[in-house]
């Protein structure tokens, strides 16, 4: 009968162990899938906050040679920060990559003019911004 009572004893611890082990190994991997759930809603928030400085301009039909200099200098800041996703600002006609010239050479030839932006590109992966596309009202 001693012998029934400590066998049921030791049963019970290791029934208990193994609850205590299963809930150990759910809160770890839960803990790590609310991790991975918030560095995803990190990067969102990094990428809307880095798109939403040139979301402006969509639309927009008199944009300045000053305002696409603000937006030349805002992706080639971006573009220092992470080089592997590039952000490309230019003027369809005539066709010019902004982002690669120097822009100080452009403003005394279109100060008097006025843009249209044409269209803005994303990327599909993440949705960062890839391209901006001006074009010269005429």
């Amino acid at each position: 009968m001693e012998n029934a009572s400590k066998a049921l004893l030791m049963t019970g611890g290791i029934l208990i162990g193994i609850i205590i082990l299963s809930l150990g190994v759910y809160l770890f991997s839960n803990s790590s899938r609310l991790s991975a759930q918030y560095q995803q809603q990190q990067q969102m928030q990094e990428i809307e906050q880095i798109n939403s400085q040139f979301a402006v301009y969509p639309g927009e039909e008199d944009v300045t040679i000053h305002d696409i200099v603000t937006i030349v200098n805002l992706a080639k800041e971006q573009n220092e920060i992470d080089p592997t996703e590039p952000i490309s600002v230019q003027i369809s006609k005539p066709n010019l990559n902004l982002t690669n010239m120097n822009i100080n050479e452009i403003i005394p030839q279109y100060i008097d003019s006025s843009f249209i932006c044409k269209n803005i590109t994303y990327r599909e992966n993440n949705g960062k911004i890839k391209e901006i596309v001006f074009e010269q009202k005429t």
